[in-house]
């Protein structure tokens, strides 16, 4: 009789025999043995009805008609024909599921589709966030030469009148110079500041000596000396260093603001593949076709197969970081010592300044050259004493002007350009803090969107929530996937990005290297070696970006804007009203294949003293004589 109430159930009757057989065994007639002998047969109904109802459960889920999975998946827009009525082996959710072979199929491309979506929807919204701040940087820094150009222009014509406009395409060139060097890189600005102030130092040596005839190859014997002497001071020394550092910051800056972003949009290129997509569908419908969805996917399920699939994009990760940091380090040095404004600004008082210096020293720079290479012969055209006057007021013009220097940068910037200051900070202070937010946007790419649309369980639900086969905790060996080989696309943006670091980090100190004749492998050993140490690096412009990325070519083509002919749209500077008699003067000649033998520059103390007639005769005549000229050409 203990044993009757056993018999229904067949997994747990030899259970129950054992019991009855046990309690008999050791019964000896008393009442707590006996009560104890009802208590387990009570328990034995009661696992019996338990066991019962389970298994009818297990032959719901498994037998069932699916009705839970088909009203889910019409809820999302698909078909009931797509859903099957009684569970069968599907070919990604396997075993017991209620997805057919064809509604697997939608929801593998329903599932590619939505990635690759929100992957184009948060890729060009970074790639934006640096292609908006290049053209904003960009457009300020033109208008910030236009402004420049023109102050320039209204300085130098009212301080040295025609003297200037006789000689304004030295200067212009000069700012045509700068803004190609910007706009293509093509251009050595240590070498572009050399030729200003060579040609400059010609043009004020024939203007201090004026009554002289010059031919070409003495231009060449008085440029040779021009090193030794020194006549401008160290005003050249000092503004080459800035312009190139400065300029060599902001182009890069400008230029791999703007790469960065075509280098984030090229990276969309790369498509998930169908295992991919399969991986998606079995994490986040296949519990549903199984009926044992849970509260959804584990987080760490979703995670690492995001993971999976977006291998490519996690790869470029420490690249964009490393070119991230070295963005901000390069806006925060243009917000310090290679602030562009701070030298661009007040250039047409610098030049003013060695202008004043040649002028200062003209006399005993004329009489040196004059031994070196021996005096021109003297102007025959002749004409009356009078209209020298003119020219000899822009001389004199040329020499009261006061002496400028370097000190008086800081006070001349805040006097007049207090505001512009204020919006470069600003400008230069939002790009940082926007590219900053951009660290770390690819290796969180998996977390985001799992986190998307509630698409997981939450993580205190991690124990019972869908791990890829039942409800239970994740584990990596549920995971089938194999990431596929890296795409060439990926291998290019990679080269991309290590090259755009090492502008960035060679342009941190103002480097000038020139690299049109290296190819990738060689810009970028050679960046690393000449890293921080303050020479300029050059980004020229062409459109062969494949070559770059590849790693073949020259230079640093790949890196080239589509911007064939971005220039100032200005043109390469102001044209003054020139005269109508003056015409330019023929290329100074900068060659040394023709010049004479070179003599030895004389000395202050080897030289013989003058005397004091002598003196004022070699310095007064000079500015007589252009004021004769200036008064002539003014007449005409």
């Amino acid at each position: 009789m203990l044993s009757a109430g056993c018999e229904p159930v067949e997994n747990i009757e030899r259970w129950c025999r054992n019991t009855t057989t046990i309690l008999i065994k050791y019964y000896k007639g008393g009442a707590v043995v006996e009560r104890a002998v009802m208590i387990l047969f009570g328990l034995s109904l009661m696992l019996i009805f338990d066991s019962g109802a389970s298994s009818s459960a297990d032959t719901a889920t498994h037998q069932g008609t699916c009705s839970a999975a088909s009203e889910y998946f019409q809820s999302l827009g698909y078909a009931k024909s797509l859903i099957g009525e009684q569970v069968a082996k599907g070919s990604i959710c396997e075993e017991n599921s209620c997805c057919t072979d064809a509604l697997e199929e939608k929801l593998t491309s329903d599932s590619m589709l939505k990635l690759d979506n929100y992957l184009k929807d948060v890729v060009l919204r970074t790639a934006s966030i640096l292609e908006t701040r290049a053209k904003r940087f960009d457009e300020f820094f033109r208008n910030m030469m236009t402004k420049s150009k023109k102050d320039f222009h209204d300085m130098f014509k009212k301080t040295y009148g025609v003297l200037y406009l006789q000689h304004a395409y030295v200067f212009s060139d000069l700012f045509s110079e700068l803004e190609d060097y910007y706009s293509n890189g093509q251009v050595a600005l240590s070498e572009t500041m050399d030729k200003f102030f060579s040609i400059l130092y010609q043009r004020m040596f024939t203007v201090i000596n004026a009554q002289y005839r010059y031919e070409d190859e003495y231009l060449v014997c008085v440029q040779k000396y021009m090193h030794d002497l020194k006549p401008f001071g160290d005003v050249p020394q000092k503004l080459s260093i800035q312009l190139t550092r400065s300029f060599v910051a902001t182009r890069t800056l400008h230029k791999t603001l703007s790469k960065g972003a075509a280098s984030a949009e090229k990276m969309l290129e790369i498509k998930m593949n169908e295992d991919c997509g399969k991986e998606l569908v079995k994490m986040q419908y296949c519990g549903t076709c199984k009926n044992t969805r849970g509260p959804g996917p584990c987080p760490s399920y979703c995670t690492k197969t995001l993971q999976n699939c977006l291998v490519h994009f996690l790869t470029i990760s420490d690249s964009w970081d490393y070119y991230v940091e070295s963005i901000d380090k390069i806006a925060e040095r243009l917000l310090g010592p290679f602030n562009i404004e701070a030298v661009v600004e007040p250039i047409n008082i610098k030049i003013s300044e060695a202008i004043m210096n040649f002028q200062e020293n003209g006399a005993t720079i004329s009489e040196k050259i004059f031994v070196s290479c021996g005096k021109p012969s003297l102007e025959r055209r002749r004409r009356s004493a009078n209209p020298e006057k003119p020219r000899t007021r822009a001389k004199d013009e040329l020499a009261t002007y006061p002496v400028l220097n370097f000190n008086q940068k800081k006070k001349h910037k805040k006097t007049q350009s207090q505001a512009n200051i204020s919006t470069l900070e600003k400008l230069i202070r939002d790009i940082k803090q926007k590219v900053k937010e951009t660290k770390l946007f690819w290796r969180q790419l998996p977390y985001q969107y799992c986190n998307e649309d509630n698409m997981t369980a939450s993580p205190t639900q991690e124990g019972s929530c869908w791990n890829g086969t039942t409800i239970g905790n994740f584990s990596l060996a549920n995971l089938q996937f194999e990431p596929p080989p890296s795409p060439q696309i990926l291998t290019e943006q990679l080269n991309v990005m290590q090259v755009l670091t090492q502008t960035l980090q060679t342009a941190f100190q103002g480097q000038e290297v020139l690299t049109e004749q290296l190819n990738v492998m060689q810009v970028l050993t050679q960046t690393l070696q000449t890293a921080f140490q303050g020479q300029e690096v050059d980004l020229p412009e062409t459109d062969e970006e494949e070559d770059i990325a590849s790693g073949s070519g020259s230079g640093e083509r790949g890196l080239i804007d589509q911007e064939d002919g971005d220039v100032d749209p200005e043109g390469g500077l102001f044209e003054p009203e020139l005269p109508e008699t003056t015409t330019r003067r023929q290329e100074t000649i900068l060659h040394e294949s023709e010049a004479p033998p070179r003599a030895a520059i004389p000395t202050d103390r080897s030289a013989a003293p003058q005397t004091f007639n002598r003196a004022i005769i070699s310095y007064v005549l000079p500015i007589l004589l252009i004021w004769f000229g200036s008064a002539f050409a003014d007449l005409l």
